[in-house]
């Protein structure tokens, strides 16, 4: 007698994937643990509007993953989310965010942009390695930041840290 779904695997799709608001009549809130891990035929995944949780590395390595949007009130993202999507070049967060997990854009070496939404914390790593990342919003939401979040960001040249942030 279920009340809400996750996403627990790609099943037969590909390219651009959109997650359906609600599955047998009832909201789908969740990305699986490792749901999309290595789906390189995944090109762009829309988020349903209900979705408030990515599970740690839904999309890791989706090395061909060049888009993903928020449509609804995500809150967290797991750690390693997206790990080592190296195709993805921007990501927006919606203001729903809440935690950023260690390591969820870990060594997406092709991020340009990324813009935090409503964060308040961001773990350890989350874009340790993107190494093409030039800017980043980080919102006076933001009341901490994990070690190393920007280590070997060699193309971010400055990045203004709010006062938010202890």
């Amino acid at each position: 007698n279920y009340t809400a779904y996750e996403v627990a695997g790609l099943g037969t799709a590909s390219g651009e994937v959109t997650v359906d608001d609600t599955y047998r009549g009832r909201p789908v809130v969740r990305i699986a643990e490792s749901a999309f891990s290595g789906a390189t035929e995944l090109t762009g995944i829309v988020m349903g509007k209900n979705i408030t949780a990515i599970g740690k590395r839904a999309f890791a390595n989706c090395t061909n993953l060049t888009g993903v949007t928020f449509a609804g009130h995500t809150s967290s993202l797991g750690r390693s989310a997206f790990y080592g999507c190296v195709a993805l070049s921007g990501i927006e967060l919606p203001q729903s965010m809440r935690q950023v997990g260690a390591y969820a854009f870990y060594g997406c070496t092709g991020l340009i942009s990324a813009d935090l939404g409503g964060a308040w914390s961001v773990g350890d790593c989350a874009f340790y390695g993107c190494t093409k990342l030039e800017s980043v919003e980080v919102p006076d939401t933001v009341t901490s930041l994990g070690r190393h979040v920007f280590n070997g960001c060699a193309a971010l040249s400055e990045i203004l840290i709010p006062d938010s942030v202890t």
